[in-house]
């Protein structure tokens, strides 16, 4: 698994650009779900577009920043544990380990009740 920083593009030139992108995802842009374990995030940058994964539970996200990207990740959390609990109990191995992740990281929050 890949863990590091891939400078392709001519405008990264330091890798100080490497301390200034998030490390973790913290939230999510889906307003029925919160983090309340970060997921950890590693970089990848591949002709100038930033490409943020979650490697614990194989999701990603790319975009022209690394805002876009990490907001791109945050929306694949979301639909990743949405799709697996509609599946529950008729996972995979592989996919039963990733919802166990997801599940032990985020709660749904009850419209009703507020979590």
């Amino acid at each position: 698994m890949y863990n590091g920083w891939v400078m392709s593009s001519p405008q990264l030139e330091s890798q100080q650009a490497v301390a200034a992108l998030p490390t973790s995802v913290d939230s999510l842009l889906d307003s029925r779900l919160r983090v309340i374990e970060p997921f950890a995030v590693t970089w990848e940058v591949v002709d100038g577009t930033y490409i943020a994964e979650a490697p614990e539970i194989e999701e990603w996200g790319k975009g022209d920043t690394p805002a876009a990207a990490i907001s791109d990740l945050q929306l694949s959390i979301a639909e990743a544990y949405f799709e697996l609990d509609e599946y529950r109990g008729r996972l995979g191995r592989d996919l039963q380990r990733i919802y166990d992740t997801v599940t032990r990281k985020l709660a749904v929050i009850d419209a009703n009740n507020g979590a």
